[in-house]
């Protein structure tokens, strides 16, 4: 997660916010599992998709929508089930190596960290809104991910 200074800056630059909405987005308390995204959406600034979509601009990211994906076994047997839903990603392709998972939260940097361990392979991020990460996570894994997902 950026400092709050580098968060406010990235939030000015999506050219989403008016200084009033940023101040609000600054002064609200955000939920220990709730994502930036989630709290702009919840906050009726955004919705979750527009500020993932702006933000990946920003960061030089993908924003892909999973709904058309297919979870293939290759890929899916590079993530193990509890990693995938230990930080709510799933993998979208695998490239000379390099793994790209799907995720709601462009800002965990320790995400990554945790799936180059899990999976002793450097991996790679793109976003896509939280609903739809978590159903491909399902799609993925099966209705015991969304179980692994509560625990």
């Amino acid at each position: 997660m950026p400092n709050d200074s580098l968060l406010l800056f990235l939030l000015r630059q999506t050219g989403l916010f008016t200084e009033t909405q940023i101040e609000t987005f600054a002064s609200a308390e955000r939920a220990e599992d709730e994502t930036v995204a989630m709290l702009v959406a919840r906050l009726g600034l955004a919705s979750e998709e527009e500020f993932l979509r702006a933000i990946a601009k920003i960061l030089g990211m993908e924003y892909m929508p999973v709904a058309d994906l297919e979870a293939t076994r290759e890929l899916v047997e590079l993530l193990p089930a509890h990693t995938a839903a230990q930080y709510n990603v799933a993998p979208v392709r695998n490239t000379d190596g390099l793994l790209t998972v799907v995720t709601c939260d462009p800002f965990d940097t320790r995400m990554l960290d945790g799936l180059r361990v899990a999976c002793g392979r450097p991996v790679d991020a793109v976003v896509c809104a939280s609903e739809d990460v978590g159903k491909f996570v399902r799609k993925c894994y099966g209705v015991g991910a969304a179980a692994l997902d509560k625990m």
